[in-house]
């Protein structure tokens, strides 16, 4: 099986071009991008061939032109990773309970042992 150019399509003639739409059944706006026409030759030419003027080629190989109307992908899919910061993230305990803690001080002294299992704080944040 050769390979079907697209100069090779744009010059066929409108019996093979009938079998080729026949035997893919595209739609219209396919049809007129493939075969390089506007809406209007096609209809004109739809209007020939049901008053039997154009008559449909028998003899025309269609499967040349599958790649036409049945373009495989030729993308490849790729995966991008997310970027990766230089810092590693922080692990452990987040929030604002540091934050509380502080807000919390009384102005009466306060052993740092229970202030700090009273507001879940290490005693080295005290």
């Amino acid at each position: 099986m050769s390979k079907t150019k697209t100069a090779d399509i744009l010059g066929l003639s409108w019996s093979a071009r009938f079998a080729i739409i026949d035997h893919f059944k595209p739609t219209d706006s396919v049809i007129c991008e493939v075969f390089g026409v506007d809406a209007d030759e096609l209809n004109t030419a739809r209007e020939l061939r049901g008053k039997n003027t154009i008559a449909v080629d028998t003899t025309i190989d269609v499967s040349v032109y599958d790649s036409f109307f049945n373009p495989k992908s030729r993308r490849t899919t790729t995966t991008h990773t997310p970027a990766r910061t230089a810092t590693k993230t922080k692990r452990g305990k987040r929030g604002n309970k540091i934050d509380t803690a502080f807000q919390a001080v009384t102005p009466t002294p306060v052993p740092a042992t229970t202030f700090a299992t009273k507001h879940d704080v290490s005693l080295a944040v005290l």
